[in-house]
C-alpha cells in the first residue's frame, strides 16, 4: 500500500536542483519560503524532471492531486515541458490550476521557456510567470476564494508591501532635487 502523503495545498516542482540551487544562492527562495509562510500556507518541493524521469513525475503529481493539491508551481527552463506535463496529468482526476514559471537557461535565456509556457492550445489554461514570487501570491489569491485565513493574510501582506512602498517614497520626496526646472519653472 502507497504511503499517504500529508496535505499540500502548493507543490512546487522544479525540473532541476540547479534550478533550485540558483533561487537558494540569489535569494529568491528565501523570499517565497517567507511569503508562504506568512500566508499561513502550506505546500512541499520537489525536484522531478519531466524528461528524464517521467513516469516519477506522472506518479507523484498523481498521488499529490488524490491527496488534496489545491494549486500546483511548476519551474522550469528551456522547452519548459514540466507545467504541460503536470496539467496533462491531473486533468482526469480534478481540476486543478498549474502556474508555470519560466527560467532562464542557456543558451536562450528566459524567452524560450516563457513561449513554451505560454504557448498552450486553447482548453490547457496554465498561468505564466518570470517570477516566482508573484506565482506564489497568485497560488494564495486562488487559495483566499475558499480560506479566509489566507485571504486576510494576503490582505496584510499587500498592506505591509504598500507601507514599505509608501516609506521608500517619503524617502525620496524629502531628498534634495538635483534636477533642473521645466522650461518656463522656476
Amino acid at each position: 500500500m502507497a504511503k499517504k502523503l500529508a496535505l499540500k495545498q502548493v507543490v512546487f516542482i522544479l525540473g532541476s536542483m540547479s534550478d533550485l540551487e540558483n533561487w537558494k544562492q540569489s535569494g529568491v527562495w528565501g523570499k517565497i519560503t517567507e511569503a508562504l509562510q506568512g500566508l499561513g500556507v502550506s505546500w512541499t518541493l520537489s525536484v522531478i524532471s519531466a524528461d528524464r524521469n517521467p513516469e516519477a513525475l506522472k506518479q507523484y503529481v498523481i498521488a499529490r492531486v488524490r491527496n488534496g493539491a489545491r494549486v500546483f508551481i511548476a519551474a522550469a527552463g528551456k522547452a519548459a515541458v514540466l507545467p504541460s506535463a503536470i496539467k496533462a496529468w491531473i486533468r482526469p482526476y480534478r481540476p486543478v490550476p498549474v502556474l508555470g514559471v519560466a527560467l532562464s537557461s542557456q543558451p536562450f535565456g528566459i524567452e524560450d521557456a516563457l513561449l513554451s509556457i505560454v504557448s498552450k492550445p486553447a482548453g490547457t489554461p496554465i498561468a505564466t510567470f518570470t517570477d516566482p514570487l508573484n506565482a506564489v501570491l497568485f497560488a494564495a489569491e486562488i487559495l483566499s476564494a475558499t480560506s479566509d485565513s489566507v485571504a486576510a493574510a494576503l490582505l496584510r501582506y499587500h498592506q505591509n508591501q504598500n507601507k514599505r512602498e509608501e516609506i521608500d517614497f517619503l524617502s525620496d520626496e524629502q531628498g534634495e532635487d538635483h534636477g533642473t526646472p521645466a522650461a518656463g519653472g522656476r
